[in-house]
């Protein structure tokens, strides 16, 4: 057998442990039998809060199926920016300086291993320092 051959017989097995790599990943991820997550709860402690401090973010959720829940959150409001995100927690302050009260909107996304997702938002308010 040549080198040639040899490389096309590789390249041949790679693609087709690729091919079904990828069709058993998409089995997963569109698993009928698969419950979505359920989000409990979703707080911001305060939901009002003066510039330059922190309101804290925690959602609390589960999974029927036992399934690991991954956290992906998004800070809606031009004045907002999201800190450190724990998981489960995210921190947010004021970007920039204001001089009246604003408010967003903080997005909590909670997604399985398997393709279900839950969404809730929560509001929160920044006021100027005096």
């Amino acid at each position: 057998m040549t080198k040639r051959a040899i490389y096309r017989s590789l390249v041949l097995i790679m693609a087709l442990g690729l091919a079904s790599l990828l069709a058993c990943s998409d089995d997963t991820v569109n698993d009928p039998d698969n419950q979505a997550p359920t989000i409990q709860a979703l707080t911001a402690e305060p939901d009002t809060f003066v510039a330059d401090d922190l309101s804290r973010i925690t959602v609390t959720a589960t999974d029927s199926d036992g399934d690991k829940l991954t956290y992906t959150w998004e800070v809606h409001g031009a004045s907002f920016m999201g800190l450190q995100s724990g998981g489960f927690i995210l921190e947010v302050t004021n970007c920039c300086h204001i001089e009246d009260t604003v408010t967003g909107v903080i997005l909590a996304i909670v997604s399985d291993d398997r393709g279900g997702e839950a969404r809730d938002s929560v509001e929160v308010c920044v006021v100027p320092r005096d």
